[in-house]
């Protein structure tokens, strides 16, 4: 199995996980040291723990409805791996039922043998409203 492959599952475990509900095991696929970079604030997140929490916080505020995730595009350079994971999404909130697509761009370091998440970014457009909540809030 090449690297890449290896790259390749762990994304589509990490992403099965997160989907159905189990944000709270995600640690174990971040650096201690992993930032999340978010599109339009000057201030990502810094470290595993509050890594996994934005993962814990937007499944605990939303019912994903469905998830589709391309086949992740790998390169590897020596013991830095980038996948570029398309995605589109479909999910209800309180406030409404939203669609979104883009991609995910996972920064992966390799220490031990062991691939890990160092750096995430999102890069897509704003999520589009597909319909108002029942009692129109």
């Amino acid at each position: 199995m090449t690297e890449a492959v290896r790259i390749q599952e762990l994304v589509r475990e990490f992403n099965r996980r997160w989907v159905s509900g189990q944000a709270h095991t995600l640690a174990e696929f971040f650096d201690p040291n992993a930032t999340i970079a978010i599109s339009g604030q000057t201030e990502g997140l810094a470290g595993r723990d509050a890594c996994v929490r934005s993962y814990e916080e937007f499944v605990a505020t939303a019912r994903i409805l469905s998830f589709d995730l391309e086949d992740p595009q790998v390169d590897v350079i020596g013991s830095i791996a980038v996948a570029r994971c398309p995605y589109e999404i479909e999910y209800e909130m309180a406030s409404g039922r939203w669609h979104g697509s883009g991609y995910d761009l996972l920064v992966f370091g390799r220490s031990d043998s062991q691939w890990k998440i160092v750096w995430r970014t999102l890069i897509s457009e704003p999520d589009e409203e597909v319909q108002r909540p029942v009692d129109g809030t």
